[in-house]
C-alpha cells in the first residue's frame, strides 16, 4: 500500500507542475500511460473498468513529460467517463 501511495504521490507531482519551460526530451509513451494510470486505478477498480496497456509495442514521442502527461490524463480520464455506465467497460 505504501509503494503504491508513493508512485501516486510522485505522478501527481509530475503532473501536476506547468512544465512550459521543461525541454522537449524523448518519451516512452507506454511510461505516460503507467503514471497515468496510478493515478487513474482506483476509480478504474470501483467501476470495474479494464485498463489495458499494451505491452508489445511502446511507441517514443519527444515532447515535455509534465504536459504530455497532461494530456494523457485528460484523455484516459474523458474515456473513462465514457465508458463507466456501459455493460461492457
Amino acid at each position: 500500500t505504501t509503494d503504491r501511495i508513493a508512485k501516486i504521490v510522485r505522478s501527481l507531482r509530475t503532473l501536476s507542475r506547468g512544465g512550459e519551460q521543461d525541454p522537449f526530451s524523448p518519451l516512452s509513451i507506454r511510461s505516460l500511460l503507467v503514471s497515468v494510470e496510478d493515478i487513474s486505478a482506483h476509480n478504474f477498480r470501483s467501476f470495474d473498468v479494464k485498463f489495458l496497456i499494451p505491452e508489445k509495442k511502446d511507441i517514443t514521442v519527444l515532447g515535455r513529460e509534465v504536459q504530455l502527461g497532461q494530456v494523457m490524463l485528460n484523455l484516459i480520464s474523458n474515456s473513462f467517463d465514457a465508458v463507466k455506465d456501459l455493460e461492457e467497460r
